[in-house]
């Protein structure tokens, strides 16, 4: 199965191998349907998978050809090929210490609620963005979110 990331809001391009229409074929169908226009630049597609050896198959978009990547960012969350979280977890605590030191830093002199508030401002809905989707459920991942989470006590 694959699936096309672009410029929109919501892409319902699925395409099995033993499909005789190109993806490219439903990408064009799709667009005349709801009216929209891509940016060939901004588009990369997504093979989802959990077999080792992945088969590209080529897309093309209005003449340029698309390219294949392990994992995109879609609506601010990181999928992989294989549909794993621990990227986007990763990527969830990075910014979240980022912003914890920026508040640290700019913070030190600062009362505890306005602390508190920055926190639960800029952080915690980092921390708390789709969990639904990302739930961590390796002991890794639980731990790596609860590090940011334990970091706020510490820091402040």
């Amino acid at each position: 199965m694959t699936l096309v990331i672009g410029d929109t809001h919501d892409l319902p391009v699925h395409w099995s191998n033993a499909s005789t229409t190109r993806p490219s074929d439903l990408l064009a169908k799709w667009k005349q349907t709801w009216q929209m226009e891509f940016d060939p630049s901004k588009c990369q597609v997504l093979s989802i998978t959990r077999n080792r050896k992945v088969i590209n198959y080529p897309c093309n978009l209005h003449g340029h050809v698309l390219e294949h990547v392990n994992e995109a960012k879609y609506l601010g969350i990181t999928m992989s090929s294989d549909l794993r979280c621990n990227k986007h977890i990763s990527n969830i605590c990075n910014n979240a210490n980022r912003t914890l030191g920026f508040l640290w830093r700019n913070l030190k002199l600062k009362s505890p609620k306005l602390k508190e508030t920055a926190y639960n401002t800029l952080v915690h809905p980092m921390v708390e963005y789709t969990p639904s989707v990302w739930d961590p459920h390796t002991q890794a991942c639980i731990n790596q979110v609860e590090m940011v989470q334990s970091e706020q006590h510490a820091t402040f």
